[in-house]
């Protein structure tokens, strides 16, 4: 355990830890800049999209720094909810509005979203060797 309270990951693990942070850093400069945009006041999806946009930012810096378990999960549960809410809006739509239609915001969303639960997994999968062999 490191001094923040969370195991860190072993050596061979940190370049995924990376690139999920970065595609983290990403997916959440993306949410951010396409709620600003919007009237956060009236619209309760670009609101959920800033609140996740803020958690993603907090958690990068969290997985970039740490690497622990919890952040991991946290940038899991933030890909899954990003990926769900572009889909969710372009086919069922927004609570009180018709589906809209997909634009190329909503495919860079989805493509972040997809590529960062995959540099997740990847990151917390354990060598091939085991824990303990160099």
């Amino acid at each position: 355990m490191n001094g923040a309270g969370c195991t860190r990951l072993p050596a061979v693990q940190q370049r995924p830890r990376r690139l999920s942070a970065v595609a983290l850093l990403a997916l959440a400069t993306t949410q951010l800049a396409t709620a600003s945009a919007a009237d956060l006041a009236n619209d309760p999806v670009a609101l959920l999209t800033a609140v996740l946009g803020v958690a993603g930012l907090l958690t990068a810096i969290r997985l970039g720094t740490a690497g622990c378990v919890e952040s991991r999960i946290a940038t899991g549960l933030l890909a899954g909810a990003a990926l769900i809410g572009v889909v969710l809006s372009n086919t069922l739509g927004a609570p009180g509005s018709p589906a809209s239609s997909w634009t190329l915001r909503d495919i860079l969303l989805g493509t972040l979203a997809l590529g960062l639960a995959a540099a997740t997994i990847r990151a917390g999968r354990r060598p091939a060797g085991g824990l303990w062999r160099r």
